[in-house]
Order: C-alpha cells, then structure tokens, then sequence
C-alpha cells in the first residue's frame, strides 16, 4: 500500500481514503507478524538500526501528530526491509512486481480504447489540493486537466503524473534483470514505453548497460530500440509525430548554456535551499521547506533538503540490501 500511495494515486487524493490504506497495510502487518516472524536483525545492520532510530526520534520531535504517526509507520516498514531475511524478501519483490503490472495492464487497456475512442466514459474532474494537481479521473487511469491535448498522449494509470508511475516502474524492471519474458515484468516495460517519461526511458538504459554488461548486452538494447522505434514509427503515421518532438526530441536538445532542455528538474530556489543546508546542522537529517519552494521540482536535490545525509545513506542501503 505505500508503494502505491508514494506515487500519489487518485483515490489517495482526500486524507481520509489516504487513512484508510495506511490502516488496510496495518492490519495486514499485524496479521504476518502473528503467523510469524520473518524478521532478522543481523550483526552489520544494528549500527544502521540505530541510526533509523535516532532519525525517526528526530523527525517526530519537529512534526505534529500527523507527522509523529507517519513517521512510526515509516520506521516500522524500513526496519522491516532492513531485516527481512532473503527469501521473503524476494516473495515481496515478486508479489509486488505481479500485482502492480496487473493494475496497469488493466488500467493501459482501458487507456487505449479512450484514447482510440473505442470506448467512451464521461470523466469526473479531481484535484489534488495539497500538491496542486487537477485531472480528470477516468476510475481506472487519470488525465492530466491543464488544457494541453499532447497530455492526452502520456499514459500514467491512476498516479499523478507518468514520472510518478516511473518511479515505482524502473526500479522493478531493474530488480527483476530486465527479464521481458516474464509476463508481468513486459506489462511494466509497455507501461513505461506509453508514458513518454524521458527519465524513465534514461535510467533504464543506465541500469540495463550496469547490470548486464555481457554478451547479451547488445541484444537487450537491439530490443529496447526496436520497441521504441516501432512506438515512433505509429504516432507518426497516426499524424501524432508532434506528441514525439514535445516529449522526446526536444527535451534532448542541448541550450546555448550546454545543458539539456530536458534537464529542468530544478527551480533557483531550489538550487538555494540546496547550498544552504550544508552551512547548517540540517545537513544531517534534512529540513522542512516552503511547499512553494519545491513545487514544480523533483530529484535528488529535493530528496536531500528534505531528508538530508542520513536519509541518503539509509536509501542507498536500502537499494543495496533489494539489488
């Protein structure tokens, strides 16, 4: 259930179905924990323990109920991914990567007879307050309602925007080896191709090149680039080539300052809120900031404001402890 709530889905978007999933997650906790105990602390990870701790601690001190519960919940479920013995843990992975590709094959089926006007759904208008996002909501996939029609194009189910499904995509492709015979793990990488997420399609290319650089590394991309090229090749004769030049070749372009359009993740303010915190003790754990400072910015520059050195270390264990 966290899983999915990080990507900000639409029935996430009023606190009380937010609530309600957090409790579903719960209970299910309690119930394993009653069958029993798959949980091992080993000898290395107890100084990491510690540390959790003591940030968790830290971060309820400057947060008001709300905060105090959610990061219990947090510290509970990163203890758990700390000491879940292997085998479980791969169950999890596994359990994970089926269900979610089953949610979007659902959702990218119903996406398509929409957008070839197969099947049609009158649409309630949504929005997202907290974080300022207005869609239209379609039960099994959103569209995002700024006005722009190349929107229509970009698939991303029933999250707030396609980099957001990305981020739970990418990271499954990368832990299941990239393995496009596995049913489950193809749907993920058709979900990914539609979502026009130049991000996505980046990290993937990095990760596959890290994790297979082998002799089957050529015949991976050879795929990659075919599946790709055939998506290109369909929007263009379908007379959508501009939805292609607005989400990809465009953002590939480099300005006249040598940086790559594409690469507007971060605001000026951002950039100075980053600078600023290691002149502070807030280096350590990270900070609150102004929700206007952030909005519109993504990254790992807003991660580290937010959560600071500690909160990095205890993320790249974590990716270390699933790879």
């Amino acid at each position: 259930m966290l899983f999915l709530n990080s990507m900000h889905p639409w029935y996430i978007w009023t606190n009380q179905l937010f609530l309600i999933t957090i409790g579903i997650g719960a209970l299910c906790s309690i119930a394993i924990l009653c069958l029993r105990n798959p949980f091992r602390l080993s000898k290395e990870d107890v100084g990491l323990f510690f540390i959790l701790l003591i940030y968790s601690l830290f971060e309820c001190l400057k947060s008001n109920i709300n905060g105090i519960i959610q990061n219990i919940v947090l510290f509970v479920v990163w203890w758990g991914l700390l000491s879940l013995n292997n085998e479980d843990r791969k169950e999890y992975i596994n359990y994970i990567t089926k269900w979610f590709s089953i949610l979007l094959l659902i959702s990218l089926f119903t996406y398509l007879l929409w957008l070839f006007d197969i099947w049609n759904i009158e649409p309630t208008e949504i929005e997202y307050k907290d974080v300022g996002y207005s869609a239209l909501n379609y039960i099994t996939f959103i569209i995002q309602n700024d006005g722009r029609l190349t929107n229509f194009f970009r698939f991303m189910s029933i999250f707030a925007e396609p980099g957001h499904m990305t981020m739970g995509i990418v990271p499954l492709i990368i832990l299941n080896n990239f393995n496009l015979k596995n049913k489950y793990v193809l749907i993920l990488f058709i979900a990914e191709i539609w979502s026009f997420s130049l991000a996505g399609m980046i990290t993937l290319f990095i990760g596959y090149v890290l994790f297979n650089f082998n002799k089957h590394l050529i015949k991976g991309l050879a795929y990659l680039i075919l599946a790709c090229s055939g998506l290109v090749i369909m929007f263009e004769s379908l007379g959508y080539g501009d939805v292609i030049e607005v989400f990809l070749w465009s953002r590939l372009e480099v300005n006249d300052d040598g940086n790559i359009a594409g690469n507007n993740r971060f605001t000026s303010q951002v950039d100075t809120e980053y600078n600023k915190l290691f002149n502070s003790i807030d280096f350590l754990c990270g900070k609150e900031v102004d929700q206007n400072i952030i909005d519109g910015s993504a990254g790992y520059k807003v991660f580290i404001i937010q959560n600071g050195l500690v909160g990095l270390i205890l993320a790249i264990r974590y990716i270390h402890i699933i790879s």
